[in-house]
């Protein structure tokens, strides 16, 4: 093996490879690795014992250009794996620091009413600012949430107090983090159908301009109808029709 590479070494030096650019030799290195790719692929087994054969003649001249040796390179690296643990992942032996990676913190899960305020673009308030109301309201101040905004016309008196409770309730560190992202709470969704003289439907018209209030109507397919429905939205139409209320997942498996 040393005959070998003094050979290599040498054969290097002769072709004046041992003082060229490091850079080029290593997308040599990486040709050479294709080639051992392309011939486990073909099952090929002399080429690939003549492609590994290539990819360390290449690192031989690698470690030659940066005044190293090939057994130098291999006694660092065997130093490095000889105490490592770990175990084999699909094939692959994984290290065991790589094994416990700590978990990436969750974004906060937030009401549909909070992301609306947050995102609500119809004011001259930022995020920044929104969420800085938010934390007033963890103080215990509901003036801005409860009054000033209500009285402005930027939220109603319901949606101000709804928005006070929820802020009371976090911690400062979720309130805070809200500017870096936040998941919407998936609210459960429901149809509600009325077979009477004909089938009707209850819906919310989205092109309504007085306010969002659900309706009924004997359309089913209507462009600017929703037919899905919070629990809210249906009890605030009529309580007695929430019974007839359907959750929108068993209306997809019918």
């Amino acid at each position: 093996m040393d005959e070998l590479i003094t050979k290599v070494e040498q054969w290097a030096k002769d072709k004046g490879l041992d003082q060229a650019d490091s850079s080029k030799q290593m997308l040599k290195t990486i040709e050479e690795i294709g080639e051992v790719a392309a011939s486990l692929a073909r099952k090929d087994e002399h080429g690939l014992r003549d492609g590994i054969g290539d990819v360390v003649v290449t690192l031989i001249i690698l470690a030659m250009q940066n005044d190293m040796d090939l057994y130098e390179c291999l006694n660092q690296a065997y130093n490095e794996i000889k105490g490592r643990t770990g175990k084999m992942v699909d094939g692959v032996f994984v290290k065991s620091s790589d094994l416990k990676q700590p978990d990436e913190p969750k974004n906060p899960i937030v009401k549909p009413i909070v992301a609306g305020w947050i995102e609500k673009s119809t004011d001259n308030l930022t995020k920044a600012e929104k969420i800085a109301y938010l934390i007033k309201s963890k103080d215990g101040d509901s003036y801005y949430l409860c009054d000033w905004f209500v009285r402005d016309g930027i939220l109603t008196q319901e949606q101000g107090e709804e928005l006070f409770a929820w802020a009371e309730r976090q911690s400062y560190e979720t309130l805070l983090s809200l500017y870096n992202g936040y998941e919407v709470e998936k609210e459960p969704l429901y149809t509600v159908t009325l077979s009477l003289d004909l089938k009707y439907y209850l819906v919310i018209d989205e092109y309504e301009c007085d306010g969002i209030s659900p309706t009924l109507t004997t359309s089913s397919d209507v462009l600017g109808y929703r037919y899905y429905l919070t629990e809210k939205e249906i009890k605030s139409a009529d309580n007695n029709l929430w019974p007839f209320a359907v959750p929108v997942e068993e209306v997809a498996e019918r």
